[in-house]
């Protein structure tokens, strides 16, 4: 069935919370911030949490670390800005014309961000959460800030639509492909292809459809 995206008002909700990021003081320089920001996130998926300060962040982006501070009071600030950021990627390419493709695509991207294996960003903070309770709460954080994601926004459509059974959790559905994707990361030290995500997206649907 193609549907848009329109009907559900997808358009302003399918980034959660992107309305509610910071403002801060007065403008950054986009540069120093993209370079910030991509730092974090190396170190973060490289190193790990810990190794995450201020200072190895200014000496990766070449930054002075007033410049950090200027914007985040933080490490742990910077990393959930760069985490939100880093989960933008989740609708890229997404159409708006049919729904199962654009799970497919969504799940892709999902896969995109665990592209480094149990090495990635969120692999490594999914696992260092386990005996590490700042991290652990980062991560509820971050996981709560986007439980109502592009998956779970898709799944309510088609439920709308009269694709998907009106009984459908979209959160259950959504937990299975992050868990799926996240699993095969942190234990098997590998990523979906896009095939794979295919075939994921497709026995799912086949289970929920009305």
């Amino acid at each position: 069935m193609a549907v848009t995206v329109s009907s559900l008002g997808m358009q302003d909700s399918i980034l959660p919370n992107q309305g509610e990021r910071r403002k801060r003081g007065r403008p950054r320089s986009k540069d120093a911030q993209g370079r910030i920001i991509s730092a974090a996130l190396t170190i973060l998926g490289e190193r790990g949490f810990s190794s995450v300060t201020i200072e190895a962040v200014a000496r990766e982006a070449k930054v002075g670390k007033s410049t950090i501070y200027r914007h985040w009071k933080s490490k742990t600030e910077l990393i959930e800005e760069a985490i939100d950021r880093e989960l933008e990627v989740l609708t890229d390419n997404v159409s708006g014309i049919d729904i199962v493709e654009d799970l497919i695509t969504v799940t892709f991207n999902l896969a995109t961000i665990f592209r480094n294996g149990s090495n990635s960003t969120f692999a490594r903070l999914i696992g260092e959460g386990q005996t590490d309770p700042k991290v652990n709460e980062i991560n509820l954080r971050r996981y709560k800030a986007h439980e109502d994601g592009p998956v779970v926004d898709l799944l309510r459509l088609g439920i709308k639509e009269g694709l998907f059974r009106d009984t459908l959790n979209p959160y259950m559905i959504s937990e299975m492909i992050f868990g799926a994707i996240c699993t095969r990361a942190i234990l098997q030290q590998d990523e979906y292809t896009p095939d794979e995500c295919r075939s994921l997206v497709a026995s799912l649907v086949e289970g929920i459809r009305k």
